[in-house]
């Protein structure tokens, strides 16, 4: 089957194997949809670029290629960044970007494994891109196998890569093809090559029907390939076998489709959320208190009653300081001043006791400092800094200023946290809330 780009869109067939792309241009969200007539059913299927080795892209910047993301698709066809994450992270942004080598593997592009089976088809297909006739021809002279029309000369400098940018083939001799015997059968898909008529198949077709058993050939049974890349789909069976098969290997299972994705970043989402109403209950009955006396002693001790404090004295200041100035957010990510969260893009994870607090010159938010001298004068005590490694660290040590730095500024978003600081305050006052019930109340 061949179509224009146009009709390409609108092919809903689930049985397509293999689909080729001529040229590709329009940028990346229409080459997608071509992409995505391929393995509709679920089953294998492969994905080729036929593309000269210039650049796709012509005039970057303009609001044409930037709405068109004609530098993604560029990036996707010549780029050495693996096919599928490129797609996905021009499609899903970053967070939900995957590529062939994350668990759950998929059938792997050529860059992931740039010697399978199917890669090495395609080399073979563009070093011999023409079928010629075999010596013999039959009774009214007429080839048996219909010569190939003459190509289309591409580029000098043109490349060859499967899935990425596959070479187009060099010119045939000057000659006029064949015309074909009217009693000649012409096969349209690939269920002919399997037809018992046929007495003898073609050089082109044996290298096909190669290809194509090295890639569905069955598992082994006992243990898995030990290349991971390696894996393949269902086997053939007999039409009376009612044996329950596993899904192929391009068939992502849950945690690779869109809607698992999906949800997995709502249950980020609402995970920070339920951290910010845990913020805001605990920030309420922290105000105005000393974060020190906190930090060192979970002890309530409001800062006016003790001026001349002895637990701030206890720590050495110019380490907190060192601390504190090593945090650096992103505009509307958190307030600089005391580390609470920000509603950015109004994802409502602002803490309702911080809603309101206009950050102008003089104005200083009412919970400054106090996670910031909280979480270090509580890393300072030993008895809290061990249990700190051993319910959050994840390998990290903290046992230097360094390390608990390094630490603290990294968030994990994608797994519904904030910033390991708010994550270790958090911990801190989930801990004292189990021993006193009534401490938050």
């Amino acid at each position: 089957m061949a179509c224009t780009t146009a009709f390409a869109q609108g092919i809903d067939r689930s049985n397509v194997r293999y689909v080729v792309i001529f040229r590709p241009a329009y940028g990346l969200l229409v080459n997608n949809q071509m992409i995505g007539r391929a393995g509709r059913d679920g089953k294998e299927s492969h994905v080729f670029f036929v593309t000269d080795a210039s650049k796709i892209t012509s005039f970057r910047g303009t609001k044409a290629v930037k709405a068109n993301c004609i530098e993604e698709l560029d990036d996707v066809v010549h780029g050495d960044e693996c096919r599928r994450y490129s797609t996905t992270l021009c499609m899903d942004g970053v967070d939900l970007a995957v590529r062939c080598t994350d668990k759950p593997r998929s059938v792997p592009c050529d860059v992931c494994a740039p010697d399978s089976p199917m890669q090495r088809f395609a080399m073979e297909a563009i070093d011999a891109p023409l079928v010629t006739p075999p010596e013999g021809s039959d009774s009214n002279g007429t080839p048996s196998v219909q010569t190939a029309p003459p190509a289309f000369t591409p580029p000098a400098s043109a490349s060859h890569r499967m899935n990425a940018a596959v070479r187009q083939p060099a010119p045939a001799p000057a000659s006029s093809p064949a015309p074909m015997h009217p009693t000649q059968t012409v096969f349209q898909d690939s269920d002919g090559m399997y037809d018992d008529s046929i007495s003898q198949i073609t050089p082109s077709q044996a290298m096909i029907l190669d290809a194509m058993e090295r890639i569905h050939r069955p598992c082994a049974s006992g243990s898995e390939s030990e290349d991971p890349f390696k894996f393949a789909s269902q086997p053939s069976v007999p039409a009376s076998s009612r044996v329950q098969l596993p899904p192929p290997s391009s068939l992502p299972n849950d945690s690779r489709t869109f809607a698992s994705r999906a949800n997995r970043a709502n249950d980020a989402a609402m995970s920070r959320l339920a951290r910010t109403a845990k913020l805001n209950k605990y920030m309420v009955v922290l105000k105005g208190h000393c974060p020190f006396h906190f930090g060192r002693s979970a002890r309530l001790v409001l800062e006016a009653d003790d001026v001349d404090c002895p637990d701030a004295k206890a720590v050495s200041m110019e380490e907190y300081l060192v601390f504190k100035r090593m945090f650096d957010f992103a505009p509307y990510t958190y307030c600089f001043q005391c580390c609470l969260p920000q509603s950015k893009n109004f994802n409502g994870e602002q803490p309702a006791c911080h809603v309101g607090l206009a950050y102008k010159k003089g104005t200083a938010c009412p919970f400054a400092g106090f996670i910031f001298k909280a979480v270090y004068s509580m890393w300072k005590e030993e008895k809290f800094r061990k249990l700190l490694v051993r319910d959050m660290g994840e390998g990290a040590k903290l046992s230097t200023l360094d390390e608990l730095i390094a630490w603290a500024v990294q968030e994990h978003a994608e797994r519904g946290r904030y910033n390991n600081c708010v994550e270790a305050f958090l911990w801190f006052c989930g801990n004292i809330e189990r021993a006193k019930p009534q401490f938050f109340a």
